[in-house]
């Protein structure tokens, strides 16, 4: 390989593109002295960690911390290093949680989405699930089997969110519980008390449950309510990343579409490859034939595939609450017995999502996230109101068919992952490639464009977001 196509070699990273060609985009790479002011910086790169974490110590950086299932790391560079060669920022954007304003209480205090989405009064024995959020207060009727704090505060749920979540997903009262009563919860507390939090917190949640996944096959659900308006394509956002190579080592991840209506989609329910759930409200009657999308659950498509993949109920959905949390003090009118109060959104949506896939998976250990998917999203039901059109995906999620379906009758809705070398270079193109960046480097100018003539579409296509990556992230 020659020298200029060793520079571009895409296992280095969309940056070393912009090296060979020449253009004026400032790298940092000046080497530093390692006495004074520094910065801390999220960056990641297409090549491994072990090679972004030379190229922090070459830019005279060190790594802080290592998210290794999002190829990210968090590293204290001088402060005149913006991001060493082969590597860029990812900007530290904040998450929000997808919860709407919560409803009253209305004419009773009677909970119907288990009815709906016929789930079993039992279910969910054996398995873990994940529940990426703001904590869960052990005063809760929920079976908490670990607890991890990565929020940079106090361990507690001082919103009362994820308390909330985990009460739908495996909250074991007996007049409010959840899909999968029998279930336990990992508690990954992600949020400071007033529900704050940030990508960088949310990669050490997730790396959080990659370690313990790695150790507890039991881990086999992970659901996350949190969406961020990550400026970084899916192929190169850490958050995805890290949530598909979770859903490769066997984790099913079910994610909230967002509360943002329609044709406004974020991270992470723009991966189509997770279980993305919208909201569908019930109209307080477990009756399906009046079921509609709620207005405000997010819909549209991603990489042009149809977000979400389904619907579950999400308008005032009974769950539990610490009683000092924000959540249950600032809604006394949704408040329906001590500690329980009615909540609404998307949020609530994925949590009876994640609690079908844990009791899903404890009838049919044998299920990868690929087929339990495959099973929720072909059992769907439909109605005038929950179609594609209106944003229902494949409908309204039906626990009970899935539980007694015949798996080969199901269709697939696999699709490829985004890290999919479909997304890359073509590798046939090295010969052509070496060829254009010469041409480039020459200033050939007839070269160039007879080179970029013969590479193919999929390459040009990488081409074109790698220059536009590196100019967004310099």
């Amino acid at each position: 390989m020659s020298a200029v196509a060793a520079r571009i070699h895409p296992a280095r990273g969309v940056l070393a593109l912009t090296v060979a060609f020449g253009l004026a985009i400032p790298l940092g790479l000046s080497a530093p002295s390692s006495a004074g002011p520094t910065h801390q910086l999220l960056l990641t790169s297409t090549g491994s960690v072990e090679e972004l974490a030379t190229d922090v110590a070459l830019a005279g950086g060190r790594i802080v911390q290592t998210y290794e299932i999002a190829k990210t790391v968090l590293a204290e560079l001088p402060e005149s290093v913006s991001a060493p060669e082969g590597s860029f920022v990812v900007p530290n954007v904040a998450m929000k949680f997808n919860s709407a304003p919560a409803a009253t209480t209305g004419s009773d205090a009677t909970n119907t989405f288990k009815a709906t989405i016929g789930a079993p009064s039992t279910g969910g024995a054996g398995v873990k699930v994940a529940v990426v959020d703001t904590g869960v207060d052990p005063a809760a009727d929920i079976t908490v089997s670990d607890r991890v704090n990565v929020s940079g505060g106090p361990a507690g749920d001082g919103l009362g969110h994820g308390t909330f979540m985990a009460g739908l997903v495996a909250g074991d009262n007996a007049d409010f519980g959840g899909v999968a009563p029998d279930a336990s919860v990992v508690d990954v507390q992600v949020a400071a008390a007033d529900g704050s939090t940030d990508l960088q917190r949310v990669l050490a949640g997730l790396q959080a449950v990659a370690d313990k996944r790695a150790s507890d096959p039991s881990l086999d659900v992970l659901m996350l309510a949190l969406n961020a308006g990550s400026p970084l394509p899916l192929y190169l956002d850490p958050l995805t990343l890290a949530l598909d190579r979770l859903w490769d080592s066997g984790v099913t991840v079910v994610v909230a579409s967002g509360n943002d209506g329609a044709n406004v989609l974020s991270s992470p329910a723009t991966d189509p490859q997770l279980l993305v759930v919208g909201a569908q409200d019930e109209r307080d009657t477990a009756v399906r034939d009046d079921d509609v999308v709620a207005d405000f659950s997010s819909y549209g498509k991603s990489m042009g595939i149809d977000r979400p993949d389904l619907v579950a109920p999400g308008v005032s959905l009974i769950s539990t609450s610490p009683l000092a949390s924000d959540a249950y003090t600032a809604n006394s009118g949704s408040v329906v017995a001590p500690g329980y109060l009615k909540g609404t959104g998307t949020s609530m949506s994925a949590a009876v999502a994640a609690g079908a896939v844990a009791a899903l998976l404890a009838e049919r250990p044998s299920l990868t996230p690929d087929t339990a998917k495959n099973l929720l999203v072909g059992t769907a039901y439909r109605n005038p109101a929950l179609t594609k059109t209106n944003g229902a995906g494949a409908g309204g999620l039906d626990l009970g068919k899935a539980l007694a379906a015949d798996l080969g009758s199901v269709g697939t809705t696999n699709t490829p992952p985004i890290n999919s070398p479909k997304y890359g270079p073509t590798e046939s193109d090295a010969a052509t490639w070496a060829a254009f960046a010469a041409g480039w480097v020459a200033g050939d100018l007839n070269a160039v464009a007879a080179a970029w003539s013969k590479l193919t579409p999929q390459t040009r296509k990488w081409a074109a977001n790698a220059w536009g990556m590196a100019a967004l992230v310099r």
